[in-house]
């Protein structure tokens, strides 16, 4: 387990108060972020699907301003 810059351990999962977890599962629910791959035919179709998917992130994410929730 790493250590804090402090030297003491990491906390466990177990030791987070529950707000602490609430607040942790919302920030790694809100991450955008993933390791994905295509498994397509052929190299033609695995490009095409790659921006079908970033054309639907796209369309999810129009309309969201970060200045409104402020």
């Amino acid at each position: 387990m790493g250590r804090q810059d402090n030297g003491k351990p990491m906390p466990k999962w177990e030791d987070l108060s529950q707000w602490m977890k609430v607040m942790m599962a919302t920030m790694a629910g809100g991450e955008r972020t993933f390791t994905g791959f295509v498994a397509a035919p052929g190299e033609q179709r695995a490009s095409e699907v790659v921006i079908e998917t970033e054309r639907a992130m796209k369309r999810e994410n129009d309309g969201f301003h970060p200045s409104r929730y402020r």
